[in-house]
């Protein structure tokens, strides 16, 4: 007996080991399965890998009459569209993920080429069967600056751009500020400009007034447009 305080064992000091060999871990008891246990499910089929749509592969869409048609018939389907973006190696002579492939139940697939649709040449279209001239103002029609910037790093005109989903009318200029309201009043249409005026031009010109002051031609596309190679 001392009056020594009793040294405490550190924390971290791993206790003694009794002196007995050592013996094999313990097997865990069998359990008995219950009766009412549903039994294992047998494999299934193996899953098949498809290469091209079931339906077999569209031909691509190139006209705006078949975009027509197209929209007409997705819009008796039903349930969600499905929409993909697919490389036209084989199709065009690029690899670019362009062409628009749609998919609906009721409407089969589609696959769309935007290159060849309509752009702003269609304000040819129109001035030519009208037999009138246009011109457009630079400043008002909307290009998202990321588009802008991008067209301008490649050489690239974005007025000859494909831009599925835009609508272009055209009203008498009296009822020109009741349109745009209009327009602007619905969720699509808040980003509606009044980009140009209809004028009398016996040689049907479509002019673009340029940010500079000057004016250009907005004439047809022919073929299609190169980026900047220098």
């Amino acid at each position: 007996m001392t009056d020594d305080q009793p040294i405490e064992r550190r924390r971290d000091e791993e206790p003694a080991k009794p002196d007995k060999p050592d013996q094999p871990p313990s097997q865990p008891e069998p359990v008995d399965q219950a009766p009412d246990a549903e039994p294992a499910l047998e494999p299934g089929p193996e899953p098949v890998l498809l290469t091209a749509p079931r339906d077999g592969t569209p031909a691509p869409i190139v006209t705006d009459a078949d975009l027509d048609r197209v929209v007409a018939r997705f819009a008796e389907g039903t349930g969600p569209v499905a929409v993909d973006a697919e490389r036209a190696s084989g199709y065009r002579y690029t690899h670019r993920a362009y062409l628009v492939q749609l998919r609906r139940a009721g409407s089969g697939t589609v696959l769309i080429d935007p290159l060849p649709l309509s752009d702003l040449t269609t304000l040819n279209e129109i001035a030519h069967q009208s037999g009138v001239g246009m011109v457009l103002e630079e400043r008002a029609i909307p290009v998202a600056p990321q588009v802008a910037a991008a067209c301008e790093l490649l050489g690239l005109d974005p007025l000859y751009v494909a831009n599925e989903g835009k609508l272009v009318a055209i009203v008498p200029p009296e009822e020109g500020d009741a349109a745009l309201a209009a327009l602007r009043g619905h969720p699509l249409g808040r980003e509606a400009r009044r980009i140009g005026e209809v004028t009398a031009d016996p040689s049907h010109f479509v002019q673009l007034r340029t940010a500079l002051g000057g004016r250009r031609m907005v004439d047809w596309l022919s073929g299609e447009q190169l980026p900047r190679i220098c």
